[in-house]
């Protein structure tokens, strides 16, 4: 009984601890706004980066002065915030930090909460969000200690 629960819980761990996350990686530059206003665009010309981190990110940088674009940014890392759009003012810029989790959802200008990658409501359910290629919801850390604990009980 205890080896089959340990087995049942290494099989759904081991997808989130070994996935990959597909997300765009790109920098703008002044003279290639291409990374800012179409990431799908740029996806066509270098391969689209198959990241072995927890999320995709967008950074933006904004002088405050005027509003125009310092730097931007699409990439991938790990140690992320909670889904969502952080942003960070100081006396110069204003940054925006982007954080999502499923694939190809860096898109969009990095001033807003990321769709998911398709531009539609694809993974709602009656207005729900989900994850993209989810094939199950993912089980909670108190469901591995709960499956731990019944291992270690007599």
């Amino acid at each position: 009984m205890k080896v089959n629960l340990l087995i049942i819980t290494a099989a759904l761990y081991l997808p989130h601890v070994a996935a990959n996350i597909m997300c765009y990686t790109c920098v703008s530059t002044l003279d290639d706004r291409t990374c800012i206003d179409d990431p799908q665009k740029v996806a066509l010309s270098s391969p689209i980066t198959n990241c072995s981190m927890e999320c995709c990110t967008v950074t933006r940088q904004e002088y405050i002065e005027d509003g125009s674009i310092a730097s931007f940014s699409r990439s991938c890392q790990n140690n992320c915030e909670k889904d969502g759009v952080y942003k960070y003012p100081d006396p110069t810029f204003l940054t925006y930090f982007t954080y999502c989790r499923s694939p190809l959802c860096n898109e969009g200008d990095g001033t807003e909460n990321p769709d998911g990658g398709q531009g539609d409501k694809s993974r709602e359910i009656w207005g729900i969000k989900g994850k993209s290629s989810c094939a199950f919801v993912s089980p909670s850390i108190s469901t591995l200690l709960l499956i731990m604990a019944l291992l270690v009980l007599p």
